[in-house]
């Protein structure tokens, strides 16, 4: 979850191994939603990835969020370049490429880069997606 305000982290996330599934993914938006993450007037972008948009329980989750006024806005097919959590996701794997530390266990070092991620950067990710030339 990428957040752009002056009183939150630029990022909220949690790390989950051996999971890819639709659940999951509600189960985080919705804590999000109950835990002050997600405010009424907020927009919640997805990809059309099956693990947004399960058809098992999308309806449901959009309906509750909707009815706490946070917007879902689901980004076109295959569109990469409107999706400003792409870049955000770039510029970590360029962290972990090139800072790498072979003693230092992958989840601390996935941790610490997306602590690097700078709010003005996140900020720009998002004007770039909305007005990209």
């Amino acid at each position: 979850m990428v957040i752009i305000d002056q009183q939150t982290l630029p990022i909220v996330g949690t790390i989950k191994i051996g999971t890819n599934a639709f659940n999951d993914v509600a189960s985080f938006i919705t804590w999000c939603s109950d835990n002050g993450v997600l405010f009424a007037g907020d927009y919640l972008i997805l990809d059309n990835s099956c693990i947004h948009t399960s058809d098992e329980g999308f309806p449901e989750l959009v309906q509750a969020l909707n009815k706490k006024e946070v917007e879902v806005k689901l980004l076109p097919k295959y569109s990469p370049e409107l999706n400003p959590i792409e870049f955000i996701f770039a510029f970590v794997k360029h962290i972990l490429r090139y800072w790498f530390v072979a003693n230092v266990p992958l989840n601390e070092q996935i941790v610490a880069a997306f602590g690097l991620v700078k709010r003005s950067f996140v900020f720009n990710c998002y004007k770039h997606c909305l007005n990209p030339n």
